[in-house]
C-alpha cells in the first residue's frame, strides 16, 4: 500500500503508521549499576563508562526475554541454592550416582535421569557453591528480571543446571571437569557454561566435548594477559567447533588489561566491574590446630617410605618445633613418606586445610596435601615443588571430606630417583570453616562485583539461550554463528579476537538490524538478510581449517579440508609466515554446498616449515562469489 501511494506524483511519502515501544527496562534494585546490559556512561564501581559499549540487552529482551525451556548447564563450583534470584534445576530425590548417568527412571517419577544438578567433588546430588564463582556466573546468565530484587540477568527464565566440579579454592581436576561437562551434555544442555581455564592439556576435557557436538560450550580466554597463541589455554583453543572462547572488554569497549587474547577466542563480552549474585559467609571459625609444640602421636599417623615424620627444633617458624619429613636429614631417592589425621567433616562447610609450609626439595620431588574421603582412595591432591625463600602461607581444600566423619587428610614427600634435598617443614597447622549463610532476601549485600574472563562468557552463555528461546531448532554450530556474527565490531578488539567485536545480543535474536559499526550498539541501514544468513559461514570454514591444521599439520602432498559454500563463487585459503605465502589452495564452487580444497606448501614454504618445529602463521580464507564483492577472515594457527 505504501508503495502504491508513493507512486502517487502528489504523495511525497507514505509509511506503515507502526507500533513501537521503548526498550524493555527490568524493575530490578541494582538494574542500574548493571552496565555491560545497558551502559549509559553511568561511573559503576568507581570506573566511569561510555554509553553504548554494552550487549544492548534491552532491545533484545523487546523480542525475548528467554524460555524455562531452553536447558542451560554451569559447571563451576555450584550455585547458592538459596538465593531466591536463580532458579535451579535440581532434585534433590534422584538417586544414582552423577557419574554413571545411568539412564534409569530412578525415582520413579517417569523421567529418566532427571533435569538435576550434581556435585562431582562431594559425590552428591547436592551442588551447593561453597566459593561464590559459579553463583556469580549464574546469575550474569540467568538471575529472575523484573522480580523487584537484585540484579538481572540476561535471560531472565533461566533453569540452570547446576554441575560442581570447582571445589572451595575455585579450583578442580582435569577429571572432575570433563565429567562435569559429559554429565551436563547427557543431561540435555543445549548451552554450557565452563569459566574455567587452564594450561596444561586435558584429553579428557576435549574428548567430553567432541562427543557432545548438539552441545554449545562456552568457555574463556583466561585473565593473564596473554597471547594464546604462545599460550594456549584450555579449552579455549581446543579445535572442536561447538567451543566459543571469550576474552572480556571494560566499560569503555577496550579490551580489559587482564584479558588473555588470539588464537581460539572469538569474540569478547564485558568482563570488569559486574555485579551478580554471590553468597555470604558467617565469620570463619577454626575447627583444628596444631603448631607441633606437643608430641604428634595422638594426632598424626606417621607411615610410607621411610616413616620418619616427626617434630624437629630445625627451622621452626614459631615456637620451638615444626613438624618435618626427614629431621636432620635429607629424604631418600624412591621414597613416600607419609603423615595424615582423620577430619571429622560431617556438619562442616566450606573448610581448608591453612599452613606455613618451608620448601627444599629436587628437581621431580614433590610436597603434597591429599584428601582421602574414604581413607583410601585420593580425591584431591595439591602439589608443592622447588625451593622457598623461608616459610609461605599455603591454602588446600578439604572439600572432599566434608560431610564425612572419617575423611584423611595427608602430607606426603614423593621423591624421584635422582636428586634430594632438606625436604618439608610445615608449622601452624589449621583447618579453618566459613559456614554459609542459608537465608536470602534478595538484599543488596547478597551481590557483589568481581572482574574477570569468567564473567564475559556468562554473558555470551545467556545470549545463546535467549536465541534458542527465538529458534529453539538450531543446532550448536548455527547459534555459535549466530553470536560470531552478530558482534559490534570494536576498533580496539581487531587481532585480538578471531571476529574483532563485542557480543551484541540485539542483533543475535534480530532485534536489531545486523550490520553496524564501532561501539555505539546496533547502528547501520536495515538488510534483507537475518543476521545467521548462510553467507556467515566463513567463521565456521576458518575453524574447521585450523583443527585439521593443528591435529595433521601440512604434509608434502598437502592437506585436503572440506568447505561450505553459500552460493556460486571461488575459495581461497593462504597461510603466510615470515613475511612468505608458505601454503596456498583455491577451488571454484559452482553452486552452493561443500567442495573439497586440497591446501599445498610452496617450495619456500616448505624449507621454512622444516627449520622450525612450531610455527605460528596467519591463515585467511576469502570467498568471492560470482557477482559481487569478497568478503575474507582470518586467524593465527600454530603449525607442526
Amino acid at each position: 500500500a505504501a508503495a502504491s501511494l508513493e507512486s502517487d506524483p502528489d504523495v511525497v511519502w507514505a509509511e506503515p503508521n507502526s507500533y513501537q515501544q521503548g526498550a524493555a527496562v527490568p524493575d530490578d534494585q541494582l538494574f542500574g549499576e548493571q552496565w555491560a546490559l545497558h551502559n549509559t556512561g553511568q561511573t559503576v564501581d568507581g570506573v566511569a563508562g561510555t554509553a553504548g559499549a554494552d550487549i544492548h540487552a534491552t532491545q533484545a529482551w523487546d523480542r525475548t526475554t528467554g524460555s524455562p525451556n531452553v536447558r542451560i548447564a554451569v559447571v563451576d563450583s555450584g550455585i547458592n541454592l538459596n538465593t531466591p534470584d536463580l532458579k535451579v534445576a535440581t532434585n534433590p530425590g534422584e538417586t544414582g550416582n552423577g557419574r554413571e548417568n545411568n539412564g534409569i527412571d530412578d525415582d520413579g517419577n517417569g523421567y529418566v535421569d532427571d533435569w538435576r544438578g550434581w556435585d562431582f567433588v562431594q559425590d552428591d546430588n547436592t551442588p551447593n557453591d561453597n566459593n561464590g564463582h559459579g553463583t556469580h556466573v549464574s546469575g550474569i546468565i540467568g538471575a529472575r528480571g523484573n522480580n523487584h530484587i537484585g540484579v538481572t540477568g540476561v535471560d531472565w527464565n533461566a533453569q540452570i543446571l547446576p554441575v560442581r566440579v570447582l571445589g572451595n579454592l575455585n579450583s578442580g581436576t582435569c577429571g572432575d571437569i570433563a565429567d562435569g561437562l559429559a554429565y551436563a551434555a547427557k543431561q540435555g544442555a543445549q548451552v554450557v557454561n565452563l569459566s574455567v581455564r587452564g594450561y596444561e592439556p586435558c584429553q579428557a576435557e576435549e574428548d567430553a566435548i567432541a562427543a557432545a557436538p548438539d552441545t554449545l560450550f562456552v568457555t574463556i580466554a583466561g585473565n593473564e594477559s596473554l597471547d594464546t597463541g604462545a599460550n594456549p589455554t584450555v579449552p579455549c583453543t581446543f579445535p572442536e567447533y561447538n567451543i566459543i572462547c571469550v576474552a572480556a572488554t571494560d566499560q569503555n569497549d577496550q579490551l580489559a588489561d587482564f584479558s588473555n587474547y588470539g588464537i581460539g577466542v572469538d569474540l569478547a563480552a564485558p568482563g570488569v566491574g559486574i555485579k551478580s549474585t554471590y553468597p555470604k559467609f558467617q565469620p570463619r571459625q577454626t575447627y583444628f590446630s596444631d603448631s607441633f609444640e606437643n608430641p604428634i602421636t595422638s594426632t598424626w599417623a606417621v607411615g610410607g617410605n621411610p616413616g620418619t615424620w616427626d617434630r624437629s627444633i630445625q627451622n621452626p617458624r614459631t615456637g620451638v618445633f615444626s613438624f618435618s619429613d626427614t629431621p636432620f636429614a635429607n629424604y631418600p631417592n624412591n621414597s613416600y613418606n607419609v603423615a595424615q589425621r582423620y577430619l571429622d567433616l560431617a556438619t562442616k562447610q566450606d573448610c581448608a586445610a591453612h599452613a606455613w609450609v618451608r620448601t627444599a626439595l629436587g628437581s621431580g620431588d614433590y610436597f603434597l596435601a591429599e584428601d582421602l574421603p574414604d581413607g583410601v582412595d585420593d580425591a584431591a591432591i595439591t602439589g608443592l615443588t622447588g625451593t622457598t625463600n623461608g616459610y609461605e602461607e599455603q591454602y588446600f581444600d578439604v572439600g572432599p571430606l566434608e560431610g564425612r566423619s572419617n575423611g584423611v587428610f595427608r602430607f606426603s614427600v614423593l621423591a624421584d630417583a635422582t636428586g634430594n634435598g632438606d625436604g618439608v617443614n610445615v608449622d601452624d597447622f589449621d583447618v579453618v570453616c566459613a559456614p554459609q549463610v542459608t537465608t536470602y532476601t534478595g538484599a543488596a549485600d547478597e551481590y557483589d562485583f568481581d572482574y574477570g574472563t569468567s564473567m564475559a562468557a556468562p554473558y555470551v552463555t545467556g545470549v545463546a539461550a535467549l536465541v534458542l528461546s527465538v529458534d529453539p531448532n538450531l543446532s550448536a554450530d548455527q547459534v555459535k554463528d549466530r553470536l560470531m556474527e552478530s558482534v559490534d565490531p570494536v576498533p580496539s578488539l581487531i587481532g585480538k579476537v578471531l571476529m574483532g567485536g563485542r557480543l551484541n545480543a540485539a542483533r543475535a535474536v534480530g532485534a536489531a538490524p545486523p550490520t553496524g559499526g564501532g561501539g555505539s550498539g546496533p547502528a547501520g541501514p536495515p538488510t534483507q538478510k537475518p543476521p545467521h544468513a548462510k553467507s556467515s559461514s566463513l567463521a565456521k570454514n576458518l575453524a574447521a581449517i585450523r583443527k585439521a591444521l593443528q591435529r595433521h599439520g601440512l604434509g608434502k602432498r598437502g592437506l585436503s579440508v572440506s568447505l561450505s559454500g553459500p552460493s556460486a563463487g571461488r575459495f581461497t585459503v593462504t597461510l603466510r609466515a615470515k613475511k612468505a605465502v608458505i601454503a596456498k589452495g583455491s577451488h571454484f564452487v559452482r553452486r552452493a554446498g561443500h567442495v573439497a580444497l586440497k591446501i599445498r606448501l610452496t617450495g619456500k614454504g616448505g624449507r621454512i616449515l622444516r627449520s622450525a618445529s612450531r610455527l605460528q602463521a596467519t591463515l585467511t580464507v576469502q570467498f568471492t562469489p560470482k557477482a559481487g564483492a569478497g568478503t575474507s577472515r582470518s586467524a593465527k594457527v600454530v603449525l607442526r
